[in-house]
């Protein structure tokens, strides 16, 4: 499998698997705010990545935590409000994980289908069997 490949299997995989959960809050979170946050999710992670495809962090140390505070700290605190029956649970964890899979997805379509795979990412998509 050539590594371009990986990459959008992969990262198709990933992204689909973070937006499926989104959407099963979808009927219990139609409330008027949810596309402007939605929208500053999705663009908020399509960045993350092309930072760390195209400028690259110094150190995979400074890469997790940035993925961690800008990724997976919003999906956690979307899921603890609907863990905990929070009314706000729902919009606010259909937001963070549609956005957040909207925003992945997105930014492969654009860097995988419309223009070529970055370098720095195909390097890494190489080094793995998978």
């Amino acid at each position: 499998m050539t590594p371009e490949r990986k990459v959008l299997l992969g990262d198709g995989a990933v992204g689909l698997s973070v937006v499926l959960p989104g959407l099963l809050y979808f009927g219990s979170a139609l409330v008027w705010w949810a596309p402007i946050p939605g929208a500053l999710v999705a663009f908020t992670t399509a960045a993350v990545q092309h930072y760390a495809e195209h400028v690259g962090f110094e150190s995979t140390v400074h890469e997790a935590l940035f993925g961690l505070a800008g990724i997976v700290l919003p999906l956690a605190v979307a899921a603890a409000l609907v863990l905990v029956g929070s009314p706000l649970g729902p919009p606010i964890a259909f937001v963070a994980f549609a956005g957040t899979g909207t925003g992945f997805l997105g930014y492969r379509f654009v860097f995988g289908v419309l223009r070529p795979v970055p370098e720095k990412r195909l390097e890494r998509a190489g080094e793995r069997v998978v």
